[in-house]
């Protein structure tokens, strides 16, 4: 932004050309000008940079209030629930142990109930097989009770036929139709049990 229309002219003091004082002011006006158009430019540019950082300052500030509203909203919120949430935790904490308690008795009533069941049902399995061997030893004793008894059935029915047979040839009596049909049932019994 300086003028370069002016010639250059050799300082005051210079031994071998005088300058005019003419010269000198409008060159020393030159120059303050020149400052001044420099240090209205540096001004402007400063005014600038001072009103964007303002804008930017207030825009941050207006956030940092809109922040700390919410904030405070944020915080006051807490503390109106904070106690009854407290409370409910709380409360909830101490169901839970108690819950707890009572699932641990009766887990160790499950245990105890298991254990009486598996052995009961042990000592059942024990008589339900000690039953079977005694119906299995009367069924055995009941045969061989049968077998003897028929085998004496057998025994007196040839007695019997044999004293029948011998009477029979010297009278009919009607008394040994009765004792034959009577061996008849005995050993239909026998059979049957």
């Amino acid at each position: 932004m300086a003028n370069n229309t002016a010639p250059e002219m050799p300082l005051q003091g210079s031994p071998s050309e005088e300058v005019p004082e003419e010269i000198l002011r409008e060159q020393e006006m030159a120059k303050a000008g020149e400052e001044h158009a420099l240090s209205n430019y540096s001004q402007k540019v400063i005014e600038q940079k001072e009103k964007e950082l303002r804008e930017l300052v207030m825009l941050n500030y207006s956030r940092i209030r809109d922040v700390e509203r919410e904030l405070s909203q944020l915080q006051l919120q807490l503390k109106l629930t904070a106690g009854p949430k407290k409370h409910a935790l709380e409360m909830m904490r101490k169901k839970i142990e108690t819950q707890n308690e009572k699932v641990a008795s009766v887990r160790q009533r499950y245990n105890m109930a298991k254990q009486t069941f598996l052995s009961l049902e042990a000592e059942l399995k024990r008589e339900e097989a000690a039953k079977e061997q005694l119906c299995s030893e009367l069924n055995t004793l009941v045969q061989q009770s049968a077998t003897l008894q028929l085998n004496k059935l057998e025994e007196l029915k040839r007695q019997l036929e044999g004293l029948t047979a011998g009477v029979a040839t010297n009278h009919n009596h009607p008394g040994e139709q009765q004792l034959s049909s009577a061996a008849t049932m005995v050993q239909g019994q026998a059979q049957v049990a």
